[in-house]
Order: structure tokens, then C-alpha cells, then sequence
């Protein structure tokens, strides 16, 4: 599928109603910030200001129950960076029509097909000029449509559950997927309902807003008419059931102690400030943004697993990403995955955290490389979950727990983001024998 519109640039050509009723926001295209704004949100907050890397966004979703459509309109702005292109480049899904794409600066767009799923659509949207470092670009996006959702069960919209994040592309994204957002959201649903999300929420002339001021991959939010609530030290539970109250209190339990525990080594500059976390009445996998987790399929017998699963995801308010799609995402997620593990070890023993080692050691061995220099993709599921928790296991053997610590620390609060980093601060806190021991094991090929 393509299609292209040439479009008017002028300022005065934005939509009467868009000036009245959204105050543009900002999407940054170039870097990523080092800091990651982690105040919780007030409602009243005005939005941040803009900073590289950043998408700053101010939208409204009209949601049809019943046909499982949507209509959005978002206002954006962006600013350049350094390395600032004369195109501007969105992901979107591509059952999803656009109406209208216009803004100062823009000459025409076309959407094409996306590489990265065949769900997905590529927005190309072509300026005059190169923006100027520092400079901003108006745009207004107005589109609708039923989503084409992907078959995983997590993504839908219905009468008594909706539930959008990055997985139907609903929203668009910069497609470079190494970007943060925040801002904010009215989202058109009875005032009965309850909509749980990363951003504080409140309801007002007909919307639910949801104000995210904690920087996220995506938009995403959940909401039905019939969620209960269990609130917590840090986090507040919603259920659909008086059934799963139980798992929603085992649910609450796990996150808090690992909040506590997290944010007792990690959180002196940057504290978790908690979140929500929701119990999905579906079968599906469960995910998580920094401050907000969707889990399925509870089992509040099964203690050892919640309770992991729930650290390593918070333990990802703290991991920093070069890019979902970049060769070293590997740390993103191996380290989420170890912070886990040693919670695990603190509160269940060590045989507990033996067990997982093990799995590390049996499922990624015939994987690998982690990284090279060389390596410029994204690495597989085995690597980075398995293979490269592993690696950390042997490493913290290797140069005892006392200097693991200090560099897993480093990691975890000075916003590391590639592999090389964090080999310079292996050689400083272990030295060069160990970071070199350390470089040849992550370009380890798998044994034949």
C-alpha cells in the first residue's frame, strides 16, 4: 500500500479547533536525553519542556466501542538535533487512515510499508529544508480507522476492555524507535469508566486525561468500566474481578518489597515513585513501562515467578536503551534480568537464584555472539535474556561481589547506553585484564 498528499505549510492552515483546544507539543527527532524526568505527574502540570530525543505530545482518541475504531488527532512539534534530515520519518498502523498531515515547513508525505511488521505503515513526511539545530517544525496528524491488531491478544477495543500500547501502533512513533515520550492524552470514554496508564489521570469535559511525565516508548493505556482498585506504599492495583483479588494483592505485595529493594541501591538520585499495575482478564503475554505493568494469567501460588517478573521490569525504570532495535539493547535487558535474579537471592536464597542461573547457562549456550564491534542489529530473545545474564553471573565470579556491585551500580544510575561505555567502566573499577576477558566472552561464538 502507498499513497502520497501534497500539503500547505503555512502556519495560518492548522485547524481552528487545533489552536483552540491543544497546545502543541513537541517531537524531538535526533539522540536521547540523559535524564529521564522521574517526578510523578501532577494533573495541573503545564507539559515539559522539549529536550533532544524527547517526544513531547498533546493528542485526543475518540473510541467507538462497538466497531473497535478509533479516531485521533495529535498536535506535534519538532525539534532538530544535530543530525536533523529534510524528512521526517513516523510509524503508524496501517489499517488506520490519515485525514489530514500538515504544518510549517511541510511539503508532502507518502506512506509506504514498513520493514519492521507487515501491520505497520511508514509515514514519510518531507520538508523544505533541513530544520536547524535547536529549531522546531509544526505538525498536525488527524487520523482514524479499526486497527489492524496483532494476534498476541494484548491489543483491542471493545465494549467492556480497551487496552493500546506500541504493539497495534495505534499512536505514531518516530521510527527509529530510539525515542522518549510525554505529554498528554484525553481520551473520550464513559466518565464510569477507569483508564489505568503511566501518567497520572483525572476526568474532565467529557475525557478521561491521562498526563505522562515520565518519558515512555509509546502511548499506552487500559480502561474498562468495571476495574476494582488495591492501593499500595507504591503501586495501586486494577482488577476486573472480586476473583482476582487475591492475585492483586500478591501482585501489589511482590512489586512493593521489589520497589523497596530496587530503589534502596539504586534510587539516592533517581527514586522509583511507583505506579499502576494491571491484571488483564485475557490470555497474552503481559509487558511494562517504567512505571506502569500489564500482567495476565496471575498465579498467586506461584510467588518465586510474580515476584521476578514484576523486578525486572521495574528494574527497567533504571536501564537505559540506545534504541529498541540497537546492537546494544543486550544491557537493556540482561541487566533487568539480573537485578531480578539477585533480588531473587536476597529474599529467596540462593538456590533460587542457582535455578535461574542454570536456565541462563542451558538455553543461551548455543547462542551468541552478544556484541562485537562490528555487530549493528538488534540481538535475539536467547542473547539477551539468557546468554548475557549468564555472562554478568560469570563475571560477578570472577572479580567478587563487592566490585560487581559498584559496576553493576554504574550501570544501573549513570545512564549507560552502549557496550563501549560500559567496558570503560568495567576496565575502571576491575581493570583492563578483566574488561578485555570480559570483551572477548561478549564476542564469544557458540560452540559447534
Amino acid at each position: 500500500m502507498t499513497y502520497s498528499s501534497s500539503l500547505g505549510c503555512r502556519e495560518a492552515d492548522l485547524p481552528r479547533r487545533c489552536l483552540e483546544r491543544h497546545r502543541l507539543a513537541l517531537l524531538i527527532l535526533a539522540g536521547l536525553t540523559a535524564g529521564c524526568g522521574a517526578h510523578q505527574s501532577n494533573p495541573l502540570d503545564a507539559l515539559p519542556e522539549a529536550g533532544v530525543g524527547r517526544v513531547v505530545y498533546d493528542a485526543e482518541v475518540q473510541l467507538a466501542l462497538d466497531s473497535g475504531s478509533l479516531d485521533v488527532q495529535t498536535a506535534l512539534h519538532f525539534m532538530a538535533g544535530e543530525s536533523a534530515e529534510k524528512q521526517i520519518r513516523l510509524l503508524l498502523n496501517r489499517a488506520l487512515q490519515i485525514r489530514e498531515l500538515d504544518g510549517s515547513g511541510v511539503v508532502s508525505y507518502r506512506v509506504v510499508d514498513s520493514e519492521f511488521s507487515p501491520s505497520w505503515s511508514l509515514v514519510e513526511v518531507e520538508l523544505y529544508e533541513s530544520p536547524a539545530p535547536g529549531t522546531t517544525t509544526s505538525l498536525r496528524l488527524s487520523y482514524g480507522g479499526r486497527p489492524d491488531f496483532p494476534p498476541d491478544g494484548i491489543n483491542g477495543i471493545s465494549p467492556d476492555w480497551v487496552e493500546l500500547n506500541l504493539d497495534s501502533q495505534w499512536f505514531p512513533t518516530v521510527a527509529t524507535l530510539d525515542h522518549e515520550m510525554v505529554g498528554d492524552l484525553r481520551v473520550r470514554l464513559p466518565q464510569d469508566w477507569q483508564v489505568a496508564s503511566a501518567g497520572a489521570t483525572g476526568f474532565d469535559d467529557g475525557s478521561h486525561i491521562i498526563r505522562s511525565r515520565i518519558p515512555q516508548v509509546d502511548v499506552a493505556f487500559t480502561g474498562a468500566p468495571s476495574f476494582q482498585q488495591v492501593p499500595g506504599e507504591r503501586f495501586t492495583v486494577y482488577f476486573l474481578q472480586d476473583a482476582d483479588r487475591r492475585s492483586a494483592s500478591m501482585t501489589l505485595e511482590a512489586a512493593d518489597n521489589c520497589a523497596q529493594y530496587l530503589n534502596a541501591r539504586y534510587g539516592e538520585r533517581d527514586a522509583f515513585p511507583g505506579g499502576r499495575l494491571v491484571l488483564a482478564n485475557r490470555q497474552g503475554p503481559g509487558y511494562a513501562r517504567k512505571n506502569y505493568i500489564v500482567l495476565s494469567e496471575v498465579d498467586p501460588d506461584q510467588s518465586e515467578g510474580l515476584h521476578y517478573f514484576l523486578c525486572h521490569e521495574i528494574a527497567h525504570y533504571w536501564t537505559r536503551s540506545a534504541g529498541a532495535q540497537s546492537p546494544h539493547h543486550w544491557m537493556t535487558e540482561a541487566f533487568a534480568e539480573y537485578a531480578a535474579a539477585m533480588y531473587l537471592r536476597d529474599r529467596f536464597g540462593q538456590s533460587a537464584f542457582e535455578q535461574r542461573r542454570s536456565q541462563w547457562e542451558v538455553m543461551g549456550r548455543s547462542h551468541g555472539p552478544i556484541w562485537t564491534p562490528e555487530t549493528t542489529g538488534r540481538a535475539s530473545f536467547f542473547i539477551m535474556y539468557r546468554k548475557a545474564p549468564y555472562l554478568l553471573s560469570q563475571l560477578e565470579d570472577r572479580i567478587g561481589a563487592e566490585q560487581y556491585g559498584r559496576f553493576f551500580e554504574r550501570y544501573m544510575v549513570e545512564h549507560i547506553r552502549t557496550t563501549t561505555e560500559l567496558l570503560d567502566e568495567l576496565a575502571l573499577i576491575a581493570g583492563t585484564d578483566v574488561e578485555q576477558w570480559f570483551r572477548g566472552e561478549l564476542a564469544r561464538q557458540p560452540p559447534r
